[in-house]
């Protein structure tokens, strides 16, 4: 396994100048520039044949799932390591997470996912940490 972080940084950072974005999040980038950034993702990932694994979710446990990329991004958070956000090993935290999680809290972590102010999904993930 590889750190694709670190081979196609050089890419991806050309990709950001070119939309002039500082991260190559669909939010920022909106639907105009995410449709032309396909192509150019495409072109990278036969450069490094890049596979992706799909996996079923359900419903019940989806919120703590995308609390985890909120907080563990490991793109964002540094304190994060690359092998427990890209590896199999993330499983394994997502499992466990999820028991951590009542109805509440879920719902929370969920209003934070879908909030477009900051300000109102920080003070969200701070509550779902404190409790």
């Amino acid at each position: 396994m590889v750190n694709l972080d670190i081979l196609a940084k050089e890419d991806i950072l050309k990709l950001r100048k070119k939309f002039g974005v500082d991260r190559l999040y669909a939010t920022e980038l909106g639907e105009g520039k995410l449709i032309n950034l396909i192509s150019e993702l495409k072109e990278i990932s036969k450069k490094f044949s890049i596979n992706f694994d799909f996996i079923g979710l359900k419903k019940m446990i989806t919120p703590s799932y995308v609390f985890f990329d909120q907080i563990f991004d490991q793109g964002i958070n540094p304190a994060m390591t690359w092998s427990g956000y890209w590896t199999p090993l993330r499983y394994v935290i997502l499992a466990k997470l999820n028991f951590l999680f009542d109805e509440e809290l879920k719902r929370t972590a969920w209003e934070a996912r879908l909030c477009s102010k900051d300000e109102e999904a920080d003070e969200k993930v701070i509550y779902i940490c404190e409790n």
